[in-house]
């Protein structure tokens, strides 16, 4: 093993941010789960994901690093306020090279004392070459214990229609590049809507990524898709902040959410996100959502933590 893959491995050196998938319904909104997402050490370019896990898969260390990131996922889970969905990214190849990968991921869940039914895997994978029986073996033996499997990137990279026949997914998510301007693309909305019909025949949900603009939010749920990701409710946060922005939404929920309805914003108002408490509102003195939790009691964690927001 490399110096710099130790040390990569080394307590502290890695930090699970986390980002909300939201679900939004006729009445509202809620937060369905949190996708975890992880950070190398600050103040290197390992702490940008691309360059880490690029590293990580040229070394051929994904069974490796991604059994680390999912121990510290389910404790990040702890300090969440409610019980929701846990998202969990693992690469194909580790699924595929580890003959104990399931084993070794249902030992961390229990060790965590989570619900195996609150967690979702995120199969993610950059290499069509892996061990195609063994992965499939790890991926049944998971979803004997309860837990669901999602395929990520679909549309985009390996996640094709061949993976979706074999893994059998509970969910399909999106890549970010079929949301991008989907309200004014009509190719992006006719693949999208055919990946939704896809998806409700197989008996998947499905999550939209990477949804920043509320018209695009229109568009995907004129679709039928519920359940969307993006910096229109939230960026990834560090554990704690999120903590806070998980317990102001239950707090405020419907309320609070039902703001980010395009049929409730002016089309000329200009907008602004407040990362803090999950609010998307007007610019305006005044938040247009009565009784929110005032920003000043974010301050504490906004101090400490805002280096490493305007870093993710």
């Amino acid at each position: 093993m490399s110096d710099t893959l130790t040390r990569l491995l080394e307590p502290g050196a890695m930090t699970p941010y986390g980002q909300a998938i939201v679900e939004v319904g006729p009445a509202g909104a809620r937060i369905h789960s949190v996708e975890f997402l992880i950070r190398g050490p600050a103040g290197t370019p390992f702490e940008h994901p691309c360059v880490l896990f690029e590293y990580v898969r040229r070394k051929r260390a994904e069974p490796l690093v991604d059994m680390r990131t999912i121990a510290l996922a389910l404790q990040a889970a702890r300090q969440l306020p409610i019980d929701i969905g846990l998202s969990i990214n693992a690469h194909a190849s580790s699924l595929g090279r580890n003959p104990r990968f399931a084993k070794e991921m249902i030992a961390l869940v229990k060790a965590a004392a989570v619900n195996p039914t609150r967690v979702m895997l995120e199969i993610v994978e950059h290499s069509p070459a892996w061990n195609q029986k063994q992965f499939l073996a790890n991926l049944e033996e998971l979803r004997g214990a309860g837990l669901r499997i999602a395929l990520d990137d679909i549309g985009t990279g390996q996640s094709n229609i061949a993976m979706m026949l074999d893994a059998r997914p509970d969910c399909l998510k999106l890549d970010g590049y079929l949301a991008e301007g989907i309200a004014h693309n009509p190719m992006r909305r006719t693949v999208m809507a055919s990946i939704q019909r896809m998806a409700e025949e197989m008996g998947c949900i499905v999550v939209a990524e990477c949804i920043e603009e509320s018209e695009d939010l229109a568009a995907v749920r004129d679709i039928g898709i519920k359940l969307v990701q993006g910096f229109i409710f939230s960026r990834p946060l560090p554990i704690a902040a999120l903590s806070l922005q998980v317990a102001h939404i239950v707090q405020h929920g419907t309320e609070l959410l039902a703001a980010l309805r395009p049929a409730r914003l002016p089309q000329s108002a200009p907008l602004a996100v407040d990362l803090w408490s999950g609010a998307r509102h007007l610019v305006t003195p005044v938040p247009i959502i009565q009784g929110s939790v005032p920003i000043s009691l974010f301050e504490p964690a906004r101090e400490k933590l805002e280096t490493k927001i305007s870093a993710s």
